[in-house]
């Protein structure tokens, strides 16, 4: 889940599995499952109806026939790219030990939580954050999701007025 509390975009983890765990795997599960949500909403509509139309309607066949591996390569790179793309963004929500205590402590305020309470937490702020490397959503909003959303669009209508 994630939640927008003065200014801050979070994403708590709670669980006692999460503690047990090292660190850098927990990072790495939560990028997982950080770009596996953004694909649902941001690339999966367009690059499925892509591919659906390159695979099954001939589209692939406007040229030389192509093999089944040329034909799965080249309806599902673009998505790929533009997943990698993403993943290398997403690395910003992880957040500087410093601006780790402040979202811990947004976190605390929101679900009414003690300082005994264990949880982790990700996230930004909207805007610029000096103690968190100068990050901010609104840069992963316009340099990462809206463009790639925008070049999946883009593909499928070029796609479709074909």
């Amino acid at each position: 889940s994630h939640i927008f509390y003065d200014g801050l975009y979070i994403s708590p983890l709670f669980g006692t599995v999460f503690q047990v765990l090292p660190r850098s795997l927990v990072d790495a599960v939560y990028l997982f499952g950080l770009l596996m949500n953004v694909g649902w909403w941001q690339l999966t509509p367009a690059p499925c109806i892509m591919q659906y139309l390159h695979l099954f309607n001939g589209l692939h066949k406007r040229g030389r026939s192509m093999s089944t591996f040329e034909s799965l390569l080249s309806s599902y790179a673009f998505s790929f790219m533009l997943l990698s793309f993403t993943a290398i963004w997403s690395t910003d929500m992880i957040p500087t030990p410093a601006f780790e205590a402040t979202l811990a402590n947004a976190v605390r305020t929101v679900y009414n939580l003690t300082e005994t309470d264990e949880f982790m937490v990700y996230g930004l702020s909207l805007d610029k954050e000096p103690i968190n490397n100068g990050r901010s959503v609104k840069d992963i909003a316009f340099i990462c999701f809206l463009p790639t959303y925008a070049a999946t669009y883009s593909a499928f209508f070029i796609i479709i007025h074909r």
